[in-house]
């Protein structure tokens, strides 16, 4: 299905496309603030994770919740109860045929 997934999105896209998925206890902080060179689409699947972002803002997160994190935008995760994200990572360099 993941793969499926990828394959789609990359097309759509013509961009390099993967999915990381986490799985994080209560008060987990694997990540302090940082920035990421590639946009993301994070889906929540189970628990609640915040994402602090760096103008002040903060989403919380549930199963089923959507958050899309541009490249460049400072930000830090941090998980409110035991909590399942995946990461979609869209990369900014191109598909290349062949």
């Amino acid at each position: 299905m993941f793969q499926d997934v990828v394959s789609e999105l990359g097309t759509q896209t013509q961009r390099l496309v993967s999915i990381s998925a986490y799985v994080s206890e209560v008060d987990a902080r694997a990540f302090s603030w940082h920035v990421d060179k590639w946009d993301n689409i994070i889906v929540q699947l189970r628990g609640r994770k915040a994402f602090d972002l760096e103008d002040d803002a903060s989403f919380e997160l549930t199963a089923g919740d959507v958050l899309f994190l541009p490249q460049d935008v400072e930000h830090r995760p941090r998980t409110l109860d035991h909590s399942i994200h995946l990461s979609v990572a869209i990369f900014q360099r191109r598909l290349t045929s062949g």
